[in-house]
């Protein structure tokens, strides 16, 4: 079992730092000999990684690194903006006042006192906001989900948006969840939430010369 989290750890954290890009194919035999490990563990972490979407495993072709084109991204925003507009409501009257204040405090670090959004800590914020609606939910399962699906938004964030033009209407959106949750209102604060949630997606942008997707990557081997 430990061999099969390792090996599953391993090549998320390669797909999500674009070590292994869209489109490449992922060997098993390769694999286990560039970590280490058996074929029996690689194969069982590539079927927990299909599962969660972040690989595609063909019986003709074999595995490869999924590709995220606008299905992809449309499902994952609609699966999140659900689920983390049920965890802000339930977060609002959940969260302790200190928790809010900790909110508070990461915003006014991140906005700068001349407004300039500071990359550093605008994700630092973005971090401690989305853990704390997960963590003050309610619910371990959808955090769960939350968190995964959360991985995938960095994933396709590092791929194709230009986070800079992001940072400011990000930051102002989430200070709106913030205020809600200073009010306790939880209809607002779920309404923000998944506002929030959906403007990020209106920002990603697919390369319309990459539509043939895995095709173009079929000789890049890991």
């Amino acid at each position: 079992m430990a061999a099969s989290v390792d090996a599953y750890t391993l090549i998320k954290e390669r797909i999500l730092s674009l070590e292994y890009v869209p489109g490449m194919r992922l060997s098993e035999a390769k694999l286990a000999e560039s970590l280490g490990l058996g074929r029996s563990p690689i194969r069982t972490a590539l079927q927990q990684l299909a599962h969660e979407g972040w690989v595609i495993i063909r019986a003709q072709s074999g595995t490869v690194v999924a590709y995220p084109d606008s299905t992809f991204i449309r499902e994952i925003t609609e699966l999140r903006a659900l689920l983390e507009g049920f965890a802000a409501e339930k977060a609002t009257l959940a969260l302790t006042d200190e928790a809010i204040k900790m909110l508070r405090v990461a915003h006014r670090a991140a906005a700068n006192f001349d407004g300039t959004p500071n990359v550093e800590q605008v994700e630092a914020f973005d971090d401690l906001f989305h853990e704390t609606i997960y963590a003050f939910g309610g619910n371990k399962r959808i955090r769960r989900l939350l968190l995964n699906l959360r991985d995938q938004v960095r994933w396709l964030r590092r791929y194709n948006l230009n986070y800079g033009e992001r940072l400011r209407p990000s930051l102002e959106e989430m200070e709106l969840v913030v205020a809600a949750f200073e009010r306790r209102d939880a209809a607002e604060a779920k309404r923000l939430a998944v506002l929030h949630i959906n403007k990020i997606a209106e920002a990603f942008r697919l390369d319309p010369t990459t539509a043939s997707g895995i095709e173009d990557n079929e000789d890049i081997e890991a």
